[in-house]
């Protein structure tokens, strides 16, 4: 593919995904700010997913697993910058927990976990335009500054990946073979959720 093609498929790509938050990404939404809710309720679109501030989100493909979370969220409505374009900034910083001998179990030696930290700009002309990715062993995701993208790929591709907020706040907690787990992939015909913390597991 000529550099031309990817940078169209980029850009086409980037419209498609990045819609997906519009209508929360909006300041005005609802009563309270996307940026207020995102820290206590979990979100869920056609190819976005976020899990409350300080809740483990599990992602798995196959036999490998992570578990994820987010420690701290920081947004700041910075107003219009002109033109009529609409400009926010957003940090955070996560921990990850990977394991990928198909056992899911993260007590064992040979989990790999870190910490990381993240920064994106979010505009109501392009929705997110995210500049860091969220790293868990071989899984990578773009943040949008608010949720992650279930896909990397241009054209955006279902790829077989799942993703599950969860209530769980310690990873002892954390039980891939849970079946109150609700799992999520790429789905183009999926409204937008918002669930509250208590109500996920």
């Amino acid at each position: 593919m000529s550099l031309f093609c990817k940078k169209v498929f980029t850009f086409i790509s980037t419209v498609i995904v990045t819609a997906s938050f519009s209508s929360l990404l909006t300041p005005a939404f609802g009563r309270e700010s996307i940026y207020e809710r995102v820290k206590k309720n979990a979100f869920v679109s056609h190819i976005t997913i976020s899990a409350p501030l300080g809740y483990f989100l599990l992602i798995r493909k196959d036999s490998v697993t992570c578990a994820f979370r987010f420690t701290d969220y920081q947004a700041s409505d910075n107003g219009s910058s002109g033109a009529g374009v609409h400009v926010s900034k957003a940090t955070a910083e996560y921990d990850y927990f990977y394991q990928d001998d198909g056992s899911s179990d993260f007590k064992k030696e040979n989990v790999v976990s870190g910490h990381s930290k993240l920064s994106s700009i979010v505009t109501s002309f392009d929705n997110a335009v995210p500049n860091r990715l969220i790293k868990c062993g071989s899984f990578e995701f773009k943040w949008a500054g608010v949720g992650i993208f279930m896909s990397n790929q241009i054209p955006v591709r279902e790829e077989g990946v799942e993703f599950a907020p969860t209530k769980w706040r310690d990873i002892s907690e954390v039980n891939f073979n849970d079946s109150r787990v609700t799992w999520y992939r790429i789905d183009f015909k999926r409204d937008e959720l918002e669930i509250p913390a208590e109500d996920l597991w």
